[in-house]
């Protein structure tokens, strides 16, 4: 689960790699957690496409990315 905030929601989506939840309704929190125990979410797949999605954002992927972004900027 995570909150539903503008940086994350650009990686994980509600009910395919994540549980998304507003931030600052407690009562929205409670509501998926008890969505999660009554098993009203596919979280097998949820939790395969988190895993997919970690998977392309790690550190080493991130740096590698940052390391291409510069070589083009000194080409120019």
């Amino acid at each position: 689960m995570s909150s539903k905030l503008d940086g994350i929601c650009e990686v994980l989506k509600h009910k395919k790699n994540a549980i998304i939840v507003d931030n600052y309704n407690i009562k929205n929190w409670m509501h998926s957690f008890n969505n999660i125990y009554k098993k009203k979410y596919p979280i097998n797949k949820i939790q395969k496409n988190a895993l997919l999605t970690a998977k392309n954002f790690t550190w080493n992927k991130r740096a590698l990315k940052i390391i291409q972004a510069n070589k083009k900027i000194k080409e120019k």
